[in-house]
C-alpha cells in the first residue's frame, strides 16, 4: 500500500512540476507570438497589453492545468510503478507535456505571420531549433526542480504541491477587483456616455418588452428622464455614432454607411470639446469597425479597442485546446461567441479607476446585441433552449443567419428562436452596464456624473419581411432607439414623448456643462433638450429625419404581388427590381444620395420616402411613400396617405427639401481598407 502511496506521490510531484513549466513557457510563447505577429497587439497602449497579457494568461494556464491533470491521471493509470523521481518514468511524463508544448509551438509560429509559406524549408529549420530549445527548458527546468524536491523531506514536498495546485486555481479563479475611492476629484461634473450597438428600444422591459431583459436600466431609467420617442440619424452604426458625437446628419459630417469612410478632422466631435476645457477624454469601443483609421478617436486622450481584448479568446492557444477537447464529449466547456460586454466593461471601469480624481468625458460602446445573436452561457438558454450548434466554425442559431437576411424565409420558430437570442444578448449586455454604474457608485462618482445610455440603431428580428439584420430600412424597429439622461442630483425624472433624434445629445451635454456657446465649423444639426426637459418647451424642436445606411431601391407597394409560403418576400422585391446591394467601396455618390430610403417625423407622424428605380422614368426613378400614426400604429401597418392629404403634403414637402439640399458637398474621407478592417465588417455581417 505504501508503494502505491509512494507512486501516486511521484506521479503527481511530476504531474505538477511540468504543469507549471507547461503553463509559464507556453504563456511566454503565446505572448511573443502576439509581439511578433504585430497587428492590433502591437498599437495597444501599454495599460492594454498589461490587460491583453493577463487575459492571455488567464486563458492559457487554467485549460493547460486542466490537461496536465489529465496527463497525470493517464501516466498513473500506465504506470504504476513510479517508486522514485529518479525512476525512467519521469521522461513518460517529460514526453506527454512537451508533445502538447510542441504543438501548441508550433501553431503559435505558424500564427506570427513571419511565415507565409509554412511548408517552407525556413519554418522547418526554425520549428527545428524552437522544439530543441523547448526540450532544453523543459528537461533542465524539471531536473532542477526534482532535486529540490529531493532534499526536501515528504511533509514539505506534500506542501510546496499544495502551494502550487493552490496557484495555479488561482489562475483560473483571478478576477480582478476594484477598490472603493473615497474622494472624487476636479470641479465640474464628469460625463459618462454608454451608447449599445443594435439595441431596440422596444427590447427593454422599461419599455413595455414582455421579457426582463433590462433590470439595471430599467431601475436606471427611473432615477431619469426617458425618452419615449427618439430615433437615430441612420440604421448604420458608423454614420448614426458619427452623428452622436458631432451632433450632425450624415449629409453634413460625410459618413454615408459602414463600409470605406473615416470621420473627417473637419467636424469638432464632443471628445475634443471636452479636452478644449480641459477634461480627460476616454473611449472604449466594442464595435470592430470602430478602429482607429476610421478615425473616431479624434479628440481623445485614451481609445480602448474592447473588440481586441474580446477577440483574444480566439487566439488564445489554451482556451483553443479546451475547445477541441469539449467537442469529444458533445457539450463545450467554452463557448466562443457572446460575452464581449464583460471587457468593455473591465477597460472602461480601469478608466474610471484611474481618473477618478479628474474631470472626466467617457463614451463607452457596447455591441452584444448585434449579430451573430449569440449570447454567453447562463444566458443563451435565459428566453428559450440552449443552442446545441454552438461551436467556433458555426456560433450562432447556424450558418445560415446571413441566408435569412434576402434569401431563406424562416419559420415562426426560427424567428421566435432569434428574438430568444436576441433578448439574452439585451439581458447580458444589461448586467455589464449595471456591474459599470455600480463600480462607478463605489467610486462616489455616481453624484458628480451626467449619464447618458442610448443606442446606435435597432434591429430588424422579423419585422416588415427583414429577418436579421439592419442598415436597409427605416421603420422603429431599426431607428427606434433608447434615450435616458440621469442628471447627478436626479434634479430632473420623468418621460418625454416629443419625437428626438441622437444628433441632439451632444447639445444637450453641451448645454448641461454651460457650454451651449461653442462655435462648431458649419454649425451643427441637433438642438439641446435642456429647454424641454427644464421648462417643457416644444416649440423650437425641429422635425426628426433619418435614413437608411446602406444605398438600395425598394418598392413596398411589390409586396402585395408576392405568393406568401414561397421566397422571403424581401428578396423577391429585391429581384424584381435587379437591386445591386453594393456598400459604399463602390456605390457612387449618387447612389449613396439618391437610393436611400428617408423619414421625417414630427409629432406623432411619420412620413417614409422609398427611392424605386425605374428606366421608364425620365429621371431613372420613381418614389413612393407611406404615412404613419406613430401614437395608434407603432408598428407602420397602416398607411394613412390617402386619409391625410394635409400632413402627407407637409412632411413630403420637407422629404423634397431634405433631398435637394443634400448635394453631397461634404463627405468623409474615402479610405483605403485594409485587411484587419476588412475583416472586422465581414464579422460583423456588414460586408459578404
Amino acid at each position: 500500500m505504501s508503494r502505491f502511496l509512494t507512486s501516486v506521490k511521484n506521479h503527481l510531484l511530476a504531474g505538477v512540476v511540468f504543469t507549471i513549466i507547461s503553463v509559464v513557457y507556453l504563456n511566454v510563447v503565446t505572448v511573443v507570438k502576439f509581439y511578433l505577429a504585430g497587428g492590433d497587439f502591437t498599437r495597444q497602449p501599454a495599460t492594454d497589453k498589461v490587460y491583453a497579457i493577463s487575459q492571455i494568461v488567464k486563458g492559457n494556464s487554467w485549460p493547460f492545468a486542466l490537461v496536465g491533470l489529465l496527463i497525470t491521471l493517464f501516466l498513473l493509470i500506465v504506470l504504476p510503478r513510479f517508486h522514485s523521481l529518479r525512476s525512467k518514468i519521469v521522461y513518460s511524463h517529460l514526453g506527454l507535456f512537451l508533445i502538447l508544448g510542441l504543438i501548441i509551438q508550433t501553431h503559435q509560429l505558424a500564427n506570427t505571420g513571419l511565415f507565409p509559406q509554412t511548408k517552407s524549408l525556413a519554418f522547418y529549420v526554425v520549428t527545428l531549433i524552437l522544439a530543441l530549445v523547448a526540450f532544453g527548458i523543459y528537461h533542465l527546468s524539471s531536473r532542477a526542480a526534482f532535486l529540490i524536491l529531493e532534499k526536501t523531506n515528504p511533509s514539505s514536498k506534500l506542501y510546496l504541491m499544495g502551494i502550487a495546485i493552490v496557484a495555479i486555481a488561482l489562475v483560473f479563479l483571478f478576477k480582478g477587483q476594484f477598490s472603493r475611492a473615497t474622494t472624487s476629484g476636479g470641479e465640474g461634473y464628469n460625463v459618462l456616455l454608454l451608447t449599445v450597438d443594435t439595441l431596440r428600444k422596444d427590447h427593454l422591459s422599461y419599455d413595455g418588452h414582455f421579457r426582463p431583459t433590462s433590470p439595471y436600466l430599467d431601475e436606471f431609467s427611473q432615477e431619469g428622464v426617458s425618452f419615449k420617442n427618439a430615433y437615430s440619424a441612420t440604421s448604420h452604426t458608423l454614420p448614426s455614432l458619427a452623428s452622436i458625437i458631432t451632433a450632425k446628419y450624415p449629409m453634413h459630417h460625410g459618413v454615408r454607411n459602414n463600409a470605406a469612410y473615416a470621420l473627417a478632422d473637419t467636424n469638432l466631435t464632443i471628445a475634443e470639446v471636452f479636452r478644449k476645457h480641459g477634461y480627460i477624454t476616454g473611449a472604449i469601443v466594442e464595435n470592430g469597425a470602430l478602429r482607429p483609421s476610421r478615425n473616431y478617436h479624434q479628440g481623445f486622450d485614451y481609445y480602448g479597442e474592447a473588440y481586441y481584448a474580446s477577440g483574444l479568446k480566439y487566439d488564445i492557444p489554451g482556451l483553443i485546446m479546451l475547445n477541441k477537447i469539449s467537442k469529444l464529449v458533445g457539450e463545450k466547456l467554452f463557448i466562443y461567441p457572446g460575452g464581449e460586454a464583460y471587457h468593455t466593461s473591465n477597460m472602461a471601469i480601469r478608466f474610471l479607476k484611474k481618473n477618478k480624481r479628474e474631470r472626466f468625458f467617457c463614451w463607452v460602446h457596447y455591441i452584444d446585441p448585434h449579430l451573430p445573436y449569440a449570447p454567453p452561457r447562463g444566458y443563451d438558454n435565459k428566453f428559450c433552449e440552449r443552442e446545441k450548434r454552438f461551436t467556433a466554425e458555426n456560433f450562432t442559431i447556424s450558418k445560415d443567419l446571413r441566408k435569412y437576411e434576402l434569401n431563406l424565409p424562416p419559420s415562426r420558430e426560427v424567428v421566435r428562436k432569434l428574438n430568444a437570442l436576441y433578448d439574452g444578448d439585451v439581458l447580458y449586455n444589461d448586467r455589464q452596464i449595471g456591474r459599470l454604474l455600480e463600480a462607478l457608485e463605489d467610486m462616489n462618482l455616481t453624484s458628480k456624473t451626467l449619464i447618458v445610455f442610448s443606442s446606435d440603431h435597432g434591429e430588424s428580428l422579423g419585422d416588415h419581411y427583414y429577418y436579421v439584420g439592419h442598415g436597409r430600412l427605416v421603420y422603429n424597429a431599426n431607428i427606434a432607439v433608447p434615450l435616458v439622461i440621469r442628471f447627478p442630483d436626479l434634479r430632473h425624472k420623468g418621460i418625454i414623448k416629443e419625437p428626438v433624434s441622437n444628433v441632439n445629445i451632444m447639445p444637450t451635454i453641451l448645454d448641461f456643462m454651460g457650454w451651449n456657446q461653442e462655435v462648431f465649423p458649419g454649425g451643427i444639426d441637433g438642438v439641446s433638450l435642456m429647454p424641454l426637459i427644464r421648462e417643457g418647451r416644444r416649440d423650437y424642436l425641429p422635425v426628426v429625419r433619418s435614413q437608411s445606411g446602406i444605398p438600395w431601391s425598394f418598392d413596398p407597394k411589390l409586396f402585395d404581388q408576392v405568393e406568401r409560403g414561397g421566397g422571403n418576400p424581401l428578396k423577391t422585391v429585391a429581384a424584381k427590381l435587379a437591386v445591386d446591394f453594393r456598400y459604399g467601396m463602390e456605390a457612387s455618390l449618387q447612389e449613396q444620395i439618391e437610393l436611400k430610403l428617408r423619414t421625417v417625423i414630427k409629432d406623432n407622424w411619420k412620413l417614409i420616402y422609398f427611392p424605386v428605380k425605374d428606366s421608364a422614368s425620365p429621371t431613372g426613378r420613381r418614389t413612393y411613400y407611406e404615412l404613419y400614426d406613430m401614437s395608434s400604429d407603432w408598428e407602420e401597418r397602416y398607411n394613412l396617405i390617402d386619409s391625410q392629404p394635409e400632413v402627407f403634403r407637409e412632411l413630403k414637402g420637407k422629404i423634397e427639401a431634405w433631398c435637394a439640399a443634400d448635394t453631397g458637398s461634404v463627405f468623409a474621407e474615402v479610405i483605403e481598407v485594409g485587411q484587419e478592417d476588412l475583416e472586422a465588417l465581414k464579422a460583423l455581417g456588414y460586408i459578404q
